[in-house]
């Protein structure tokens, strides 16, 4: 750990403590999740940022298995309108 002095403006130093006593932390620990959250914690695995981790998941599928797998828009409103298709015809009284 780094050691760091700030200065603040007493009222808000005074009201930052209280916060932190109400969460029951220390003011150090209240300050560093502050600043984790603002710049991101690395992850020390990839050296990533949750921001990063999460920009990741949110593109989607990172494995070619599921998603070349997957079928157009198109091609599921032709298969849906094929089996409606199928159903009228097997129920029309006319093919009986």
């Amino acid at each position: 750990m780094k050691d760091l002095t700030v200065v603040l403006d007493e009222a808000i130093a005074a009201r930052a403590e209280a916060k932190a006593a109400s969460r029951g932390e220390s003011l150090s620990e209240f300050v560093q999740k502050l600043i984790e959250r603002e710049i991101g914690q690395a992850i020390e695995c990839d050296g990533k940022t949750d921001l990063d981790v999460m920009r990741e998941f949110l593109r989607g599928p990172a494995y070619p298995g599921i998603s070349k797998n997957w079928r157009e828009r198109e091609e599921l409103y032709d298969e849906r309108l094929d089996e409606l298709e199928r159903r009228r015809e097997r129920n029309n009284p006319r093919n009986r």
